[in-house]
């Protein structure tokens, strides 16, 4: 047993590393062992250069988390504040669609309250017009002379002496209006990419057509331009009497075509 303890004694006070029986100088970092001072210093220099790959590779992954984290943490103030503007605008819309329906169901309440009250006079008074009817077939009497004064004080409330206007507004088209365009901007509303509402554009602007003659033109004319722009590079050294005949030319051709295509634009007009 006292051999043993000694034996075990000795081998933790030598270097752990095989063929070395040099006493130890401490634990290893990298090495998990009793080390040698020489063997320590290597396991330094091992540890080191580990330790820099390591780093290395995990700095680019670092810095990217590192800003996907500045990232998101944007992104959810921005969700977030987006969020509660979102719901207080669809609050004020839902306000300003109640307010609107109250306006106009308020509106056509009136008239219809307007009309009943006028076909209720109305009703009377034709009523009336019926037991006249009926009382003068018998022949004049008091009875239907009292009629034709109950005719008459009615006639008071009666709109009988204005003309008649129609009631019936354009409430349903303009509600009907404000649906298709609830529709049309809630489904752009939805759409995250905005396709939607870049289709609607698009298919406002008007587009202009080009006639062929036109087009032919255009070209001709634009060919003619660069030839000459052309010419003037290669004849900078020429006359100024030259340059000014080939420019001449130039006009000389553009009136020819232009003519041409002016005539044959008049010809298609007035078949």
């Amino acid at each position: 047993m006292t051999t043993d303890s000694v034996d075990a004694e000795s081998d933790a006070q030598t270097c752990t590393m095989t063929h070395c029986t040099e006493p130890s100088s401490g634990l290893g970092i990298y090495w998990s062992g009793q080390l040698c001072k020489r063997h320590l210093a290597k396991e330094k220099k091992i540890f080191a250069k580990k330790y820099a790959d390591v780093k290395s590779e995990n700095t680019e992954v670092l810095s990217k988390t590192d800003e996907l984290l500045k990232a998101n943490r944007g992104a959810l103030f921005d969700l977030t504040s987006d969020r509660a503007e979102a719901a207080d605008l669809f609050d004020a819309i839902f306000q300003r669609l109640q307010q609107c329906r109250e306006n106009v169901m308020s509106r056509l309440d009136s008239k219809i309250d307007n009309v009943e009250q006028n076909l209720r006079t109305l009703g009377f008074i034709e009523k009336l017009s019926v037991d006249i009817g009926e009382e003068e077939a018998k022949g004049v009497s008091t009875k239907g002379f009292r009629l034709h004064q109950e005719v008459q004080i009615s006639l008071e409330d009666a709109p009988i002496s204005e003309e008649f206007v129609d009631p019936v507004d354009n409430s349903v088209h303009q509600v009907l209006r404000l649906q298709q365009a609830v529709e049309t901007i809630a489904d752009e509303a939805e759409d995250p990419d905005g396709e939607k509402l870049k289709a609607r554009l698009e298919s406002a602007v008007p587009t202009v057509k080009v006639s062929p003659n036109l087009a032919i033109f255009l070209l001709l004319f634009v060919a003619i331009l660069l030839d000459t722009i052309f010419q003037l590079k290669q004849s900078r050294r020429q006359t100024k009497t030259d340059f000014k005949l080939s420019l001449a030319e130039a006009l000389f051709v553009w009136l020819i075509i232009r003519s041409i295509g002016f005539s044959w634009s008049v010809d298609q007009t007035c078949k």
